[in-house]
């Protein structure tokens, strides 16, 4: 929309050449991201592996739907009125009043997790349906996953924060608690059968809460991406149709959504090892071309020695997994960028191979290759790519930065791109989420050091216990 905001915002854009300000509403940008959230829950395998690291084979319709409401409720912190005076700055205005300004993250998180007796603290419980919502978890821990659904921007904050009053008191004609009971409105009406009876209580583990963050994380990435989710105008109508229009088809072109490549001919090919490699399969590739495909939460050793065709190998037993449903897609760890580039080039002709009528979407995770489907392309800028797109050519969308990487089918990078998902720095949960959902290939598993080795077991622990698969060379 353009012009002043007339309500809360959740985006901003101001072209400084025509001095103009456009504004996305906030209910429709928490609308958008948990479409997307839906989407993803809703056509990769990463609804199974969140539902197994809380102990449960799947999550039902109604757990998915109130995962949802969480969803709509991550950026709720934005109507605190710190944040929305940021749009001064593009105004370029003085308010009557001290015009303060605040984030959205912490604010949020002092509000609903504080212990101090603080009235709108409890405001926002009553606002915000939380005492409703604790049925839905297990030991009523909702806040948690609240907080989790909040802290989606890479990194967790105290529940202790402190907590500005100036941000809850109506000012300027806005009112948070009014722009709160509007996000809780949009969720009932997007999501009703999250507010009905009956419906397993959501699991309450560490583990769970974490892998939540992560997707919604991801979630958000791409809802807020404009090439994708385009501001509301006025009379657009109701926001949510037309959000999981976009998001079905976001997620698919960006290769989180890979469902689509497991059409008929895909599974005839991977059961084909020389139709796949060129050649039959030795005795090394034929042992693990042979190990059966189903059943969640595995680990397999091949070792072999060198020009003994484990790239190959490799790649015959993702195919497998693949078209079995057991995976989602491909993660290639080496222990050098040289590695990983030239490893790239040989999956890109494997993949040729299994799916001749549409290439799915090939990832270098290497920061600075911008590789993907058009080798010749320049390295990348320092604040991430601008896809000059001819007619006809895909955006690599997870190319463009790194925390991204994990979102494509096939991927191939280096080892520390998959540790960093076990270690605490930020963003480390939109790696580790979406890691889930692929074969993760270790190559050289014996060149890393003991240090390397205790990261690479606890990723290693966490997948399976998701139901993943990995296989080590």
């Amino acid at each position: 929309m353009l012009g002043e905001p007339e309500d809360f915002w959740g985006k901003l854009a101001f072209d400084e050449e025509c001095r103009q300000l456009t504004w996305h509403p906030l209910v429709d940008h928490c609308v958008d991201v948990a479409a997307v959230f839906e989407a993803i829950l809703e056509k990769t395998l990463l609804r199974r592996r969140l539902a197994r690291l809380g102990g449960l084979e799947d999550l039902d319709s109604v757990q998915v739907a109130r995962l949802c409401v969480l969803a709509v409720l991550h950026d709720a912190g934005k109507t605190a009125i710190g944040f929305q005076n940021k749009k001064e700055k593009y105004l370029e205005r003085r308010l009557a009043f001290p015009c303060f300004t605040c984030g959205h993250v912490q604010e949020m998180v002092a509000l609903v997790a504080n212990d101090s007796p603080y009235p709108e603290m409890t405001r926002s419980w009553e606002v915000l349906s939380l005492d409703e919502l604790d049925a839905w978890v297990e030991g009523g821990e909702v806040e948690s996953l609240l907080i989790a659904a909040i802290c989606h921007h890479g990194r967790p904050f105290p529940r202790q924060a402190s907590l500005d009053q100036r941000n809850w008191s109506p000012r300027g004609g806005l009112d948070p608690f009014a722009g709160m009971a509007k996000l809780v409105a949009a969720a009932r009406r997007a999501f009703p059968s999250a507010f009905g009876s009956g419906g397993k209580p959501l699991p309450a583990a560490a583990a769970f809460q974490h892998t939540f963050c992560g997707i919604l994380t991801l979630a958000d990435w791409l809802g807020s991406d404009t090439s994708f989710f385009p501001f509301s105008e006025p009379g657009d109508g109701d926001r949510l149709p037309r959000a999981r229009s976009i998001a079905a088809a976001a997620i698919s072109r960006i290769g989180l959504d890979s469902g689509g490549l497991r059409y008929p001919a895909v599974a005839q090919r991977a059961g084909d090892f020389a139709a796949l490699a060129g050649n039959p399969p030795r005795a090394s590739q034929r042992a693990l071309f042979e190990l059966p495909a189903g059943g969640p939460g595995t680990i397999v050793v091949f070792e072999a020695p060198t020009g003994a065709g484990k790239t190959e190998g490799a790649f015959a037993h993702w195919a497998r997994l693949f078209a079995a449903g057991q995976v989602d897609g491909l993660y290639f760890a080496l222990p050098t960028r040289t590695a990983a580039t030239q490893i790239f080039e040989r999956l890109r002709a494997l993949a040729g191979a299994l799916f001749p009528e549409r290439r799915p979407v090939l990832v270098p995770a290497i920061p600075g290759y911008a590789g993907s489907e058009s080798p010749d392309l320049p390295a990348l800028p320092e604040d991430g790519v601008r896809w000059d797109e001819e007619p006809g050519e895909e955006r690599i969308w997870a190319c463009e930065r790194p925390k991204r990487y994990m979102a494509g089918t096939v991927v191939v990078g280096t080892i520390d791109q998959v540790l960093l998902a076990a270690l605490a720095v930020k963003h480390n949960t939109l790696r580790a989420a979406p890691l889930l959902r692929h074969l993760l290939v270790v190559d050289e598993v014996h060149a890393s050091d003991l240090y390397m080795n205790r990261i690479l077991e606890e990723v290693l622990r966490r997948h399976v216990a998701a139901g993943g698969h990995a296989l080590l060379m």
